[in-house]
């Protein structure tokens, strides 16, 4: 039996988005394409401050892996802004923005979106300063800001850059209500939000003043987002083909899948948009790998298992997250085998147990020391072949959640065992079939679903010693009786009246074999 903490498939917060961003995005029938991302920015001239009107602005998708690429030329308007929104069906992706100066140098960037919770919308400022040689007025305002990440990242700090020593009053709109005739001023706002913020400034005495305005935006997301990543080594070299997987811890600790990467040429992964929070990182070779079965799947803090494993707490962007490949320990061929499928099991599917693709199976023996690795494949197989003689465990190694081993001893008589099956109910792995055959012990469950007494029929006329257990999908034995079935009568009940509503799973077995059955209990 598996016992577990449930994980919580909660999903991470809204994006927040202020009222104010709705000025720059137009929207238009999106088709399948249901998911939208707000692309905005400015041109301003580098040297002097003032925005630089009527120039190309390129927006292109990079590996688009939905059913369209995009591009999309854009011309900014007498603020020096570009606006684009865009449709998607994914949850994550990149864009290149770019731009020309005056003498054709590109000048791009690389922008990145991740949707969270399924929220309708993902913000994105792209800014641009550039050289151009011009000056479109004589008192030209400018300024910069700054956000104050180590006590409040709601508090930002303006700065006044105007070239002039005739200036006479500074005005800053923050673009939430509040203003400041302070040429320095700080200010804190109050909720996420994107947020146009005017600066004026005015320069002269008496009749002669001169004012002139520019802006800028200020998004806020309703958290702080950060980039992660480091390399992956197997030995002294970096793995060459894999996968990394970012869990987050929440408050309740539990351990929620949020990204899985694959490995770039050089064993590097990468995480974009991660909001600050606890995080396990896990990276493995795949089975095009050369190291993939003798390098265990391993966490960061280079750690197997998951309990073990370093969280990393992300509130700044990092490359430092190295992870080191534990070797599995080496052991001599023989003709043995185990082999199995993992499912998963879906209450509210009519298609009954689906395949689970990507469990990690371990093999060790009873000191938990790991000789192979080997996961899943689309179809829920798994396969440890080539073992010499022995006793074995399979540990299902799932983050987050707390397993038992299952042990099996091969022999030259029993080289074998086939069709070992692990079942994975809708949050989790539910429990393991500690038996090595199944064979179809059971003949009818009937009514199903149930009320009251629950009917079962049996298929053999040896059926004496059967253990009958019935499993809630928390891994739960609510039921446990032996019975002993003879070949006069192949039948017992199970009196379900005292139980909750619900789906459960009915366990026959022996000392040799098991057979299942899903039961509804209305």
């Amino acid at each position: 039996m598996v016992k577990y903490h449930h994980i919580k498939r909660v999903l991470l917060s809204n994006m927040i988005l202020a009222a104010s961003f709705v000025f720059f995005a137009t929207y238009t029938m999106a088709g399948d394409y249901n998911r939208s991302i707000i692309v905005s920015g400015q041109v301003i001239n580098y040297e002097y401050g003032n925005p630089v009107e009527g120039h190309s602005v390129i927006i292109e998708s990079i590996k688009d892996v939905s059913d369209r690429e995009y591009y999309k030329e854009l011309i900014t308007d007498d603020e020096g802004y570009y606006r684009d929104t865009i449709y998607t069906n994914l949850n994550k992706g990149s864009f290149k923005i770019s731009t020309l100066d005056y003498k054709g140098q590109l000048i791009d960037t690389t922008v990145h979106y991740r949707f969270l919770n399924y929220a309708a919308f993902n913000f994105i400022i792209a800014n641009f300063s550039i050289y151009m040689p011009f000056h479109t007025q004589v008192l030209q305002a400018k300024f910069r800001y700054y956000q104050r990440n180590n006590d409040n990242r709601f508090k930002f700090s303006f700065r006044d850059l105007t070239d002039s020593e005739d200036i006479v009053s500074w005005f800053w709109d923050f673009g939430d209500g509040d203003t400041s005739a302070l040429q320095n001023p700080d200010h804190i706002y109050m909720r996420p939000g994107v947020y146009k913020v005017k600066f004026k400034v005015t320069a002269g005495e008496g009749a002669k003043t001169e004012s002139n305005t520019i802006s800028s935006l200020i998004y806020i997301s309703d958290r702080s987002y950060f980039h992660m990543g480091g390399h992956t080594f197997a030995g002294y070299f970096p793995i060459d083909k894999g996968l990394a997987y970012l869990y987050i811890i929440d408050s309740n600790l539990s351990y929620i899948p949020v990204d899985t990467v694959k490995f770039d040429t050089l064993g590097f992964y990468i995480f974009y948009q991660i909001p600050a929070g606890k995080y396990l990182v896990k990276t493995q070779a795949d089975e095009e790998s050369e190291f993939y079965g003798d390098f265990i799947p391993t966490y960061y803090g280079d750690n197997m298992f998951w309990e073990d494993a370093a969280v990393v707490e992300l509130n700044n962007t990092g490359w430092e997250y190295d992870i080191h490949l534990i070797q599995g320990v080496e052991m001599t061929n023989g003709n043995c085998s185990l082999d199995g499928n993992v499912v998963y099991s879906d209450p509210e599917s009519v298609l009954g147990n689906i395949p689970a693709e990507l469990v990690d199976l371990y093999l060790v023996d009873g000191n938990n020391t790991v000789f192979l690795s080997h996961y899943s494949d689309e179809k829920g197989y798994f396969d440890f072949s080539n073992l010499p003689t022995g006793k074995y465990w399979i540990y299902p190694e799932l983050t987050g959640i707390e397993t038992k081993k299952m042990h099996f001893e091969l022999t030259d008589e029993k080289p074998s065992v086939t069709d070992i099956q692990i079942i994975i109910g809708p949050s989790g792995p539910d429990f393991i079939f500690e038996y090595a055959t199944k064979e179809s012990i059971i003949n009818n469950l009937y009514p199903n679903p149930a009320t009251n007494i629950v009917n079962v029929s049996f298929n053999n006329n040896d059926n004496s010693g059967l253990n009958i257990e019935l499993i809630d999908l928390s891994g739960k034995v609510v039921f446990s009786e032996k019975v002993n079935v003879s070949a006069y009568d192949k039948n017992t009940n199970i009196n379900v009246s005292d139980f909750k509503s619900g789906l459960y799973i009915l366990k026959i077995s022996n000392n040799k074999s098991f057979d299942s059955r899903m039961l509804v209990v209305d």
